[in-house]
């Protein structure tokens, strides 16, 4: 059993086609990278881990989970590979192979909680450290999407009361504007924002809400301009839902 840590910490299971690994099957995972690299990985014994990385780093690409692993920034995939699937004409491997599969496994989840919880602790530390605790957005983690990327949701009725305070609610406000006005487009979800990594949406019922938010903040700041880029795209939503309303109904006859 060998694991895929995404840079988004969705983790997916990559197996041989065989018993043990071809340089092939190892080398497209990083097919797009110039250069490919592997260390021993020291707190899990016979665990091989592969990974790439290009003369120009994508920062939108960085892997904290793997960086703090093998403490050294990494700005892909990381494979970890357990010593049985790799090919022993390698001399990669361990002489004795101490854990089976399901054990690998287990120890390398527990691994990625562990540093999982140590970034989640040093992030709390620093919001409270610069006193933004209250005012950080409140995101429900929905799970992993078919890109591997992390889907979250965002339900404006969750959010504290500082976090809708004009001083705050400005940075969100205009990051949501500058993604609907660049990005937007009718389909079945409603997305907030996007990249390499996440994904963040609102349900439909609460996309009013959030979308008169958003015009009534830019109005106060008299920014007229924005306020008339997000009616366009909420009345372009409502539209395509009604559309879609009516059109369930009709095949529902």
């Amino acid at each position: 059993m060998s694991v895929l840590l995404y840079p988004s910490g969705v983790t997916e299971n990559y197996d041989p086609k065989d018993l043990v690994f071809t340089d092939q099957e190892i080398l497209h995972i990083f097919k797009d990278f110039e250069y490919v690299r592997s260390a021993r990985l020291v707190e899990i014994p016979n665990t091989w881990c592969v990974w790439a990385q290009n003369k120009k780093i994508d920062e939108n690409n960085f892997n904290k989970i793997g960086s703090d692993i093998l403490k050294e920034n990494i700005f892909c995939e990381l494979l970890f590979i357990h010593d049985s699937q790799i090919n022993p004409d390698w001399l990669l491997t361990d002489s004795i192979i101490y854990k089976n599969h399901s054990e690998f496994k287990k120890d390398l989840f527990n691994l990625f909680d562990r540093v999982a919880e140590n970034v989640l602790q040093q992030n709390q530390r620093n919001r409270e450290d610069q006193g933004k605790d209250l005012n950080q957005v409140l995101l429900n983690i929905i799970g992993p999407t078919a890109d591997k990327r992390v889907l979250f949701e965002f339900d404006p009725h969750k959010q504290s009361k500082e976090f809708y305070e004009d001083i705050f609610f400005v940075n969100f406000a205009d990051k949501v504007r500058e993604y609907l006005k660049t990005v937007y487009k009718n389909q079945d979800v409603f997305y907030l924002y996007s990249d390499k990594k996440t994904m963040i949406f609102i349900k439909d019922e609460n996309v009013d809400f959030l979308m008169q938010l958003l015009i009534n903040f830019f109005q106060r700041t008299e920014k007229y301009e924005f306020c008339q880029e997000l009616k366009t795209i909420y009345e372009s939503w409502k539209t395509y839902k009604q559309f879609k309303h009516k059109k369930r109904k009709k095949e529902n006859k």
